[in-house]
């Protein structure tokens, strides 16, 4: 018994639960307490045992190390048995204190049984037995273990869900630009083999062989055909992946409502939501009672935007722009898709597509041609007005009556008096659009490949292949309603172009796919607890200063005030604080908002002293407060329903909800950084030649 005291001192000295300075009342309490504890688990869940001499109480595990045995056999003599003996006189200890003891007291590179003690690390064994033979079941034996392995394999299934959340949170709203381009790379793909191959042959929009209605016309074909079945592989492919990304918004939206929201109150922000509901037109038109509910629903929304994006444009007092187009003109393919389930509708929305292109191209066109202010990648979508308004007006090519072979002359010779002519003249102005998009580009390619790969380059893909969609449609009402012979150099050439355009677009999306994809978990897992809280879209230096209220002009040197407010809030995101929960906090650690790439805070300062410099020349007019700014009033001051209101306050993080705790993240606990300009605090004008500091 005496060889054993070292063990029995150093598993002592290791428990703070034997420590000597502890009352005997005290002790007796937490003895009482362990008892009923493993009456109720008699084993104690422990991976060590010991055993004990019913006589002295004193340990029979056998040690190599005898040293130190007088006080060891003190120590142990003082101190109380807090654990009830298991059978055959073993005690349960702590998994912990029997590391420690077994490590100081025999060697460490073998794993056996001593005296029928179990030693720790030994899990080849099936049983362990005490001194009286009893056998410990296998599943005790590695208790422990499972509990950590449990342990671990939980905590990665959370890391795992917390990853997921923040990517589906944090999505970019430009992730409809690529949808979009998947979805219309994948019909356009389709409609060109439909027509090339020989298998395939043009029937009636309304007839029973009609079996996949994609505008423009109708084709019946050899479904055993190979190449057939490859673009049709590849057609249900892009729509399928377009349909994932599309629907991945809806994910977004019910994991993170207030990001959403956020998004949609500033029309620098809100510019690619219209792209969303395009590709779900897109990708359920023809799919039956779900894809009729769905084309409902999303032509349903997309109406209800461009209201809501056309009120925003008024109270922020700003012009027409190319990032305008996908919210407002491209419900023209709501318009196309809606029409094969309800003609009228789809009419009533053709109208609305057609009315916005005539009213917003030409105003767009100029100002991006004479206004360097405006980004590249949204002067590259100024071709997406008249793509969509020419694809839309397709529907006027397909008869509304039912019969398989009615008597059209009458027909054609109305579309070619009033239908050919008109998208002749879209057409134009779809060859005008590529034009100034290309121009664009290249007035500002210096300052744009400085730029970091964004979220905003998906500018690029979507306005190309919808040209080359656009491209095919027009060939379409000109091989219907034309008398242009076939092999003639118009449509010779016609086909070419059509061609470069739709490889150049499908390389394109190809290429900034992918890299969109990869940068994803970059973009939406940011880390805010080293940045200090922007200020919110109230408390900016464009609210507080009032130059929301300054209209924007044909000609201006100066980037819009709606730009410079998006900029300086940043965006909105779902991050975690120092705790490790969710909270919603603001951040520039973004690449863009919308299809604006983010400024630096030096560019963003300069940019606003421009425009400080242009209001003073040319003070804005006070205008009758008729429109307000979501969450700002016209002339800065912040309305009382938005600052702090019980419902969360402006994003939901007001005094009652649920983020804003103490130490948690509150909004009225977090620090918010101060955008304003000295010069703008002060109501002073920027000095010409500011002093150097040395």
């Amino acid at each position: 018994d005496d060889d054993n005291d070292s063990t029995a001192s150093s598993d002592y000295d290791d428990d703070d639960e034997f420590s000597s300075t502890s009352s005997s009342s005290t002790l007796s309490e937490k003895e009482r307490n362990k008892k009923q504890a493993d009456e109720q688990q008699p084993w104690g869940g422990f991976l060590w045992f010991g055993r004990r001499n019913n006589n002295n109480n004193k340990p029979t595990k056998e040690s190599n190390n005898t040293a130190n045995k007088a006080p060891t056999q003190k120590a142990n003599e003082q101190m109380p048995l807090l654990r009830p003996p298991l059978p055959g006189g073993g005690h349960a200890r702590p998994p912990k204190t029997m590391q420690q003891s077994v490590g100081s007291t025999e060697s460490s590179s073998t794993n056996k049984i001593s005296n029928g003690h179990y030693r720790a690390g030994d899990s080849t064994r099936a049983t362990v037995r005490h001194g009286n033979g009893t056998a410990i079941p296998n599943r005790l034996k590695g208790k422990d273990n499972y509990s950590s392995d449990n342990k671990s394999c939980f905590g990665r299934m959370v890391k795992l869900l917390v990853w997921a959340q923040a990517l589906c949170a944090n999505l970019p709203l430009t992730i409809g630009g690529l949808a979009y381009s998947c979805a219309c790379m994948g019909v356009v793909w389709f409609k060109f083999a439909e027509e090339n191959l020989d298998s395939c042959v043009p029937v009636h929009f309304h007839s029973p062989q009609c079996t996949y209605p994609e505008f423009p016309g109708c084709f019946e074909c050899d479904t055993s055909a190979r190449l057939y079945k490859v673009a049709y592989y590849f057609h249900m492919v892009c729509s399928t992946i377009a349909g994932l990304l599309a629907l991945s918004f809806f994910g977004k939206f019910i994991l993170a409502r207030r990001v959403v929201l956020d998004e949609l109150s500033n029309p620098t922000t809100a510019t690619p939501a219209g792209l969303i509901c395009m590709t779900l037109d897109i990708v359920f038109a023809g799919r039956g009672a779900i894809g009729e509910t769905m084309i409902v629903s999303a032509s349903s929304i997309h109406l209800c935007l461009a209201i809501w994006f056309m009120y925003m444009t008024l109270a922020y007092h700003i012009m027409p722009q190319p990032s305008w187009f996908p919210n407002t003109v491209g419900i023209g393919l709501s318009a196309v898709k809606t029409w094969l389930y309800y003609p009228m509708a789809g009419h009533f929305l053709m109208a609305i597509s057609l009315s916005l292109n005539f009213l917003f191209f030409p105003i767009s066109l100029i100002r991006v041609a004479v206004n360097r202010k405006i980004a590249a990648t949204v002067g590259w979508m100024q071709m997406s007005a008249p793509n969509v308004s020419l694809y839309a007006l397709t529907i006027m090519a397909q008869p509304s009556f039912m019969e398989e072979h009615p008597d059209v002359t009458t027909f054609q010779i109305v579309h070619r008096l009033v239908y050919l002519p008109c998208m002749h003249f879209l057409f134009g102005m779809c060859l005008l659009g590529m034009c100034a998009s290309i121009h664009s580009l290249v007035v500002r390619w210096k300052e744009f490949s400085k730029l970091p790969f964004s979220p905003a380059h998906v500018a690029f893909c979507a306005p190309t292949l919808s040209h080359a969609n656009a491209v095919q449609a027009y060939r379409g009402a000109v091989d219907s309603f034309s008398t242009i012979p076939v092999g003639s150099p118009f449509k010779i050439a016609l086909d070419c172009y059509w061609v470069v355009v739709l490889v150049s677009g499908t390389i394109v999306t190809i290429f900034i796919g992918l890299k969109f994809l990869s940068k994803l978990p970059e973009w939406t897992h940011i880390d805010t607890t080293d940045e200090i809280e922007p200020p919110g879209p109230s408390e900016t230096a464009m609210t507080s200063s009032n130059l929301l209220s300054t209209a924007e002009t044909m000609i201006q040197p100066f980037v819009s005030p709606a730009i410079l407010q998006a900029q300086e809030a940043g965006a909105l995101v779902l991050s975690q604080d120092v705790m490790g929960s969710p909270v919603f906090r603001r951040t520039r650690k973004v690449t863009a908002l919308g299809f604006e790439p983010i400024m630096s805070d030096l560019q963003m300062e300069v940019e606003r002293e421009l425009l400080l410099e242009w209001v003073a020349l040319n003070p804005p007019r006070r205008r009758h407060r008729t429109v307000s700014v979501p969450h700002v009033a016209v002339y800065g001051s912040i309305s009382a329903e938005d600052d702090e209101s019980e419902e969360g306050g402006i994003f939901g993080v007001g005094m009652n909800s649920p983020f804003n705790r103490q130490g948690r993240g509150g909004a009225a606990n977090r620090v918010r950084a101060n955008t304003l300009s000295p010069y703008v605090a002060q109501n002073k004008k920027a000095p010409q030649n500011p002093p150097i500091l040395e």
